[in-house]
């Protein structure tokens, strides 16, 4: 909350996921952040309520996950690059390097490979 409230003047809304079964958002842009800690079924949830007008836009790295039941190949963001990427309503943008500091990078490495 702190970040977004410092950096923009939009109007926007803060949601648990819980409190979308049954909506249909219109209108909307969706930016949803660390996508790859979302399994499938709820990143479903999340793709079907889009409704009329929403734009949906999906953040994460898929080297990174806090949930040890997901990996780069089961989690949501994975999930719906693969099966929406033939979809002329999608798109994917993938960047090929980290924007932070060389120490950053560095964490990379300490990662446990699948």
């Amino acid at each position: 909350y702190d970040n977004i409230y410092t950096q923009t003047a939009l109007n926007f809304e803060i949601i648990p996921l819980s409190s979308i079964q049954g909506r249909s958002l219109d209108g909307a842009i969706w930016i949803i952040t660390e996508a790859q800690d979302i399994p499938p079924d709820d990143m479903e949830l999340i793709v079907g309520r889009c409704g009329k007008n929403t734009k949906l836009i999906l953040e994460g790295d898929l080297n990174q996950h806090s949930d040890n039941t997901l990996n780069k190949y089961n989690n949501g963001l994975t999930h719906v690059i693969n099966t929406l990427k033939d979809s002329e309503l999608t798109a994917t943008v993938e960047l090929d390097k980290i924007e932070r500091s060389e120490l950053a990078k560095l964490a990379d490495k300490l990662k446990i490979r699948e």
